[in-house]
């Protein structure tokens, strides 16, 4: 019926087209052509508009529905809040590698690397001395002590970072000074090979992982005590905190510390290491006007207080909480 009344209006459009002049017939063309011109513009229009709002409507849609980056979970973290947490676990985290330094010493060490690392984050960098007991040439035996109950009672903390267990070998000291006297002078007693090939290790973790060279963190207890005193005194600028325990340094260079963030522990009754090195430099630190170190000294507590640092004091929390400016 439509098509039958469109004929029938085209046919009296022509009839009274060629019933006009020749001046109403170009008129009236020119009127046709405007009309048919404007609703080809209108619908072009409405074309283009439908066009852009369905490109921008899958464009949102693309938008809206592209999936959040997923979130790896610290597998560390995910046993200790499942109650699962193991010394072995924690020591297992650990690879074994070796490092040369430029001086031909070989530093063997244990890395810990967590399990979601990520190369676009930064992370801290923890070095950790053992003391003399654990010397060696297996790689792990620098984590018998303190390394477990650091991981157990700082998860958060320890299991985000780099951590790395240098091992120094069998009848050598990361310290050049015999331990029963307690405080040394550095100015008399040179940097150990040991003790530099691990400033050299520090070095290259840092030049191939992710680390956070504001946060960089060292812990030592005995022998590795004297280590990160070592480290700390020579090499001030390359720490932002450390927590040496029972061991030894060198008063005179407390000045250099002066505002250094350094938390040490000793027990006043330790047999091994004379807990008198330890007062001294902590009152010389104070003399020095740091005001930014700690000194627990342990009633009662004998040679291994490592045990007490990492479990009943806030000692590791205290230390990450370190940053450089």
């Amino acid at each position: 019926m439509r098509k039958i009344l469109a004929f029938m209006l085209v046919l009296c459009m022509i009839f009274a087209f060629s019933a006009c002049g020749e001046e109403e017939q170009t008129s009236l063309a020119q009127s046709t052509v405007s009309s048919v011109e404007s609703k080809a513009e209108s619908t072009v229009s409405s074309v283009e508009s439908k066009v852009e709002s369905v490109v921008e409507s899958k464009v949102e849609s693309t938008v809206s529905s592209k999936p959040e980056p997923e979130v790896v979970p610290n597998q560390l973290e995910q046993y200790k809040k499942a109650g699962q947490l193991t010394r072995a676990i924690v020591l297992d985290s650990f690879k074994q590698e070796s490092f040369t330094s430029s001086t031909g010493t070989v530093v063997r060490y244990s890395i810990y690397i967590p399990s979601n690392y990520d190369k676009s984050k930064k992370y801290p960098l923890v070095t950790f001395l053992h003391g003399a007991g654990e010397r060696g040439y297996d790689n792990k035996k620098q984590l018998n002590n303190m390394v477990w109950e650091l991981f157990d009672y700082s998860i958060e903390e320890m299991s985000n970072a780099i951590v790395i267990a240098p091992q120094c070998l069998e009848g050598e000291q990361w310290v050049d000074t015999p331990w029963a006297n307690g405080n040394y002078s550095t100015a008399a007693v040179a940097e150990s090979d040991e003790l530099g090939g691990v400033v050299e290790l520090i070095k290259w973790i840092n030049s191939n992982y992710s680390t956070n060279t504001k946060r960089q963190y060292a812990i030592g207890l005995s022998m590795g005590g004297f280590g990160v005193w070592d480290l700390i005194m020579r090499h001030t600028e390359m720490f932002t905190a450390a927590v040496p325990v029972c061991g030894g340094a060198d008063p005179a260079m407390a000045s250099k510390l002066k505002n250094f963030p350094v938390y040490t522990l000793h027990g006043d009754a330790d047999p091994t290491v004379p807990v008198a090195g330890t007062r001294a430099m902590a009152q010389a630190l104070k003399d020095a006007g740091n005001t930014v170190y700690r000194y627990d000294e342990v009633p009662g507590g004998q040679h291994n207080v490592w045990t007490h640092a990492a479990t009943s004091t806030d000692a590791v929390k205290w230390m990450f909480s370190k940053t450089k400016k």
